[in-house]
């Protein structure tokens, strides 16, 4: 077991882009660095048909791999939609399941707090 400290004042970032853009099959998903980034949202928008999006997340202090869904499910998505959080966590990701035909599915993430 190991504790590492932090620096008591705030550190202020933010992070913006996507996890998953216009994806048509079932791709597993990619995990993205989200550390010490909070508040945090996103949106799952595109036409998600029969697929349903998966948001994992992770406060693993290394990247898990790619691969690696044995992690904490934050929500799953069956329509269009959003989540978010005031809390922070090390990795996120997004994957998807049960595609079909004209499936275009993105996901966006928007963090962190300015000035």
């Amino acid at each position: 077991m190991s504790v590492v400290q932090r620096p008591a004042r705030p550190i202020i970032a933010i992070a913006d882009g996507d996890l998953l853009t216009a994806q048509t099959t079932n791709p597993n998903g990619v995990w993205a660095p989200l550390e010490r980034v909070a508040p945090w949202s996103l949106t799952v928008r595109g036409v998600i048909g029969t697929a349903t999006v998966t948001i994992y997340v992770s406060n693993q202090m290394v990247r898990p791999s790619d691969s690696d869904n044995n992690q904490a499910v934050l929500q799953t998505f069956n329509s269009l939609g959003t989540a978010g959080s005031n809390f922070a966590f090390r990795w996120i990701k997004a994957a998807v399941s049960g595609a079909g035909g004209g499936t275009s599915v993105t996901v966006d993430v928007m963090a962190g707090q300015g000035d």
